[in-house]
């Protein structure tokens, strides 16, 4: 799975899912060791870019 993490686009679409999923209903700790994981990976704006294409969606 590591390559995932190292993969950009990869990476925000995981993001995306993530964040999705927790305003589908998801718990928090559903999502959040895999939120920590990718949040550690993510490059600066990245969260933001992807919260930012969720509201555009």
């Amino acid at each position: 799975m590591s390559e995932y993490f190292n993969n950009r686009s990869k990476r925000t679409e995981m993001l995306k899912n993530v964040l999705k999923g927790l305003h589908e209903g998801k718990s928090l700790n559903e999502v959040k060791a895999m939120f920590a994981v990718l949040v550690q990976m993510a490059e600066s704006g990245e969260v933001t870019e992807v919260e930012r294409r969720l509201l555009d969606d």
